[in-house]
Parts: C-alpha cells; structure tokens; sequence
C-alpha cells in the first residue's frame, strides 16, 4: 500500500511479536527460531542415494586409481554419507550416527567388490584374453573376494573400516546441522 511503512507498530493490546498485517515483525520483535525436527526416514532416504552414489563413484574413482593405498580412500565414501543424512533428518545424533555408518559400510563392501572383479577383469584383458568376462560372478564370489582381501592384507581391509568411522564422525554429534545451504551471517 502506497503511504504505509513497511513495519507498523502494533495495535494497543497486541501481541508484540505478532506479525503484522503486512508480514511484517512490529519493530524491536526478534523472530523466533524456526522449529527443526528431526526426519529419520529422510534421512534414510538421502543417505540410501547418497551411498549409492558415492559407492559408483569410488568404484569408478578406484578401479583407474593405480596405487595400493585405494582402501583408505573409502573415509571420502562415510564423510559424504554421513552429511547426507544429517542433510535428510535434519540434524545429527545417535541415530543418524548408526545410520550412516551402516549405509556407508554397506556402500564400500559392494563396491569393494566391484573394484577387485574390475582389476581382474582388467588384468585378463592385460594377458590378452578377449572374452567377455562378467562383472558380476555370484553371490558365492562376493564372499570369497572379501576372505581373500581379509587373508591376503588384513591391513587394506581394516581400511574399509574408514567409511562408517568417517559417517559416525560426521553424522552422530548431536549438534551437526546440513552443511549444504548454510547462508552466512554477514
């Protein structure tokens, strides 16, 4: 409306942190803060997609990495897990903590996984054998390629167990807010 400021003062009577009609707080009312609550199934949800998707991206990342050190990388896969939880249940806490470090053990065990049958696959093409070799061997393989890791370095295999470290450190302090979408203070 033409004439009108854009913060009234308050009727008599009214409450003064009321908004006004015109959206407006009465000036000297401070908002009050906004309401969070907590979202588990979102944050199943989003951590689900989020170890999803860091899992395909450390397999990819992985399987061209030429070094011996690719286990301790899985902390990347736990780190991004546990935020997209707490970004889907909208704070962090115990719960989140055990979500998120169940989700990213789950996501660096399959692509654990994906990784070994790739570097044989690769190292078959390397002798020269063409024929096609299926990614997938079995759920009988999926086993034994963790027993195999476990005997032959127990050392890189204890390295998986960064991702759900990484995720609890991230996700299970009671005080952890989404990190994405923070808007600064300035």
């Amino acid at each position: 409306m033409p004439g009108v400021p854009p913060t009234v003062p308050p009727r008599p009577g009214a409450w003064a942190g009321a908004p006004t009609a015109a959206g407006a707080l009465p000036l000297g009312a401070t908002p009050a803060p906004p309401v969070v609550r907590t979202r588990l199934g979102d944050g199943l949800l989003i951590g689900l997609a989020a170890a999803g998707v860091a899992g395909v991206a450390w397999w990819a990342l992985c399987s061209k990495l030429d070094t011996e050190w690719w286990p301790y990388t899985s902390v990347l896969v736990g780190v991004l897990v546990g935020q997209a939880v707490v970004i889907g249940a909208r704070r962090g806490g115990a719960a989140q903590g055990v979500m998120a470090a169940l989700l990213s053990a789950a996501s660096v065990f399959v692509a654990v996984y994906f990784i070994t049958r790739t570097g044989q696959i690769q190292a078959a093409q390397d002798q020269g054998y063409v024929t096609d070799v299926p990614l997938w061997n079995g759920a009988s393989a999926f086993w034994d390629a963790f027993h195999d890791w476990i005997s032959w370095d127990a050392a890189k295999a204890a390295g998986w167990l960064l991702a759900p470290l990484g995720a609890v450190v991230v996700a299970a302090r009671p005080g952890a807010r989404p990190g994405l979408g923070r808007r600064s203070a300035s």
